[in-house]
């Protein structure tokens, strides 16, 4: 585990869980602090980054408006080292899974009034090395200490959709 990719992962966590739930998917830019502070000096100001050590928070996590896009539309600028989604979803268990309708509106129907569905806050991290980290939130356990972290929980459709993000289009 990277530690550094880690620790922006729980500061991210932590951020997006403070505005509490019901909120659309939303879309970080991870840049290297030190790289802010040397080369936009106002803005890592405005950030409140100036006398932060780079080597305790070497990652600065600065959010897209990702209102209007998809993941397929997203390139980073080379100064981007990294990307984080946050996004919220209805899990079911595998039984339940299997009796979905067929029909992509009626089983986002049927899953949201599930007895068993859980409702869960994903926020992936990834590095453009393909360095990745994650971390689940459960609702209805809604506490730091509840929470799963680990790569393997970010799928792999999810991975190639963020490391498409640092390919030029």
């Amino acid at each position: 585990m990277n530690p550094s990719l880690h620790t922006v992962l729980l500061e991210l966590s932590e951020q997006v869980a403070a505005e509490g739930w019901d909120q659309p998917p939303r879309l970080f830019a991870l840049v290297a602090t030190a790289d802010l502070q040397r080369d936009d000096p106002t803005l890592a100001a405005q950030l409140g980054l100036t006398d932060v050590d780079p080597a305790v928070a070497p990652w600065t996590a600065l959010e897209d408006d990702f209102s209007k896009a998809t993941l397929e539309e997203v390139a980073w600028p080379p100064a981007v080292g990294g990307c984080a989604l946050a996004v919220e979803r209805v899990t079911l268990p595998p039984e339940a899974e299997a009796q979905l309708p067929q029909d992509p509106e009626a089983a986002l129907n049927w899953a949201a009034e599930h007895p068993d569905r859980q409702e869960i806050r994903l926020v992936a991290v990834m590095l453009r090395d393909g360095e990745r980290d994650a971390s689940v939130r459960f609702r209805t356990f809604d506490k730091r200490e509840n929470m799963l972290f680990g790569p393997e929980l970010i799928s792999d459709d999810l991975v190639a959709a963020l490391y498409q993000t640092f390919q030029e289009l």
